[in-house]
Parts: C-alpha cells; structure tokens; sequence
C-alpha cells in the first residue's frame, strides 16, 4: 500500500504518506497565495525522509487524499466569531441550539 494524505489548514500543511510498510508524517507552512507550493513542500519532505524521490513517488502512489479546514476558518472569520449568530446554528440531530448539541 502506498497512500498520500495531505490537510492543509490554516498555518501548516500536513502529510502523512504510508509507503509499503514505512510511515512518515511531513510538514511545511501553509502557502496561501499558491496551496500548491506548500503541498508540494510537505510531500517533498516527506520523500526526502523515505528516502524516494517525488516523482519516483508519485508514478507509484496508490492513492492521495487531500483535505483542508481553510474554507471553514474563512468562513468563521467573515462572520468575525459572531457567536450569537453561531449559537443559533441548529443541531443536525433535533431542532435545538448547535451548542445543546451532545456528541453520540
């Protein structure tokens, strides 16, 4: 198995790649202006401690999963952490204030 996992959230990228029976984590800051770069970094990096080269390692990969937070984060700063407006987000659950909300 050979899988590439990418988060890239607000300040830093991660990446965590599973390669055969060898695991590494990675990571490198979160390039805003461009995501490719900081992606490319941390996945760089990550090679690098695998000892693999990038695109020795990406005509391999399995698979590669990518993710970020950054569309969220954005979201709650436009709001400007309003949490009265927050507070009335309802539970998926039951009608009720998102912070009566008890995890299951």
């Amino acid at each position: 198995m050979k899988r590439i996992s990418v988060d890239i959230g607000g300040t830093f990228t991660d990446c965590f790649v599973a390669w055969g029976e060898r695991f590494v984590q990675a990571k490198a800051l979160t390039t805003h202006q461009n995501l490719a770069l900081g992606f490319n970094e941390a996945l760089a990096e990550a090679g690098r401690e695998l000892n693999v080269d990038l695109s020795d390692m990406l005509r391999q990969v399995d698979s590669v999963r990518y993710a970020t937070t950054l569309g969220t984060w954005r979201e709650l700063r436009a709001m400007a952490w309003d949490w009265t407006r927050i507070s009335k987000w309802t539970c998926p659950t039951r009608s009720a204030p998102i912070h009566s909300c008890q995890s299951r």
